[in-house]
């Protein structure tokens, strides 16, 4: 028998096949970026296949992060992305982290993408899989 360990077995996100593919949200997380920022992060889980049957593994069920920044001058974005997938703005108020990521994800979880995969290099260098382009699933 042959089993084919890969490099990132340790566990976290794979870098994934570029390319486009269906994804659903599966939740959101609201928290720090690592400069104490504040931010949104989506986890999308994948609906279609990206590698070749050649390959031997799958990517359904696998996971990519889209990352949004919660400064005031940034928060276009996510509402952006909200009224797309909600037809609605996210309701104006004052959050506590639990309060806007249970908000969001009231809002999000469950919507469906045609996502555009990239690979990136993260800030510390490594390779990442990244969200190039979305469109709400129709």
């Amino acid at each position: 028998m042959r089993i084919s360990i890969p490099k990132d077995i340790a566990g976290g996100l794979k870098v994934l096949p570029e390319g486009p593919c269906r994804a659903a949200i599966e939740g959101v997380s609201v928290g720090k970026s690592k400069e104490g920022n504040p931010k949104a992060t989506v986890r999308y889980v994948l609906l279609t296949e990206l590698y070749k049957p050649e390959d031997q593994q799958t990517s359904i069920g696998e996971r990519v992060l889209e990352t949004f920044s919660l400064l005031p001058q940034a928060l276009w974005n996510i509402g952006s992305f909200y009224k797309e997938a909600t037809g609605e703005n996210v309701p104006q108020g004052d959050y506590e982290d639990a309060e806007l990521q249970e908000t969001l994800e009231e809002g999000l979880k469950g919507t469906e993408w045609d996502l555009i995969l990239e690979t990136d290099l993260s800030p510390d260098g490594n390779e990442m899989t990244k969200v190039a382009e979305r469109h709400l699933a129709k």
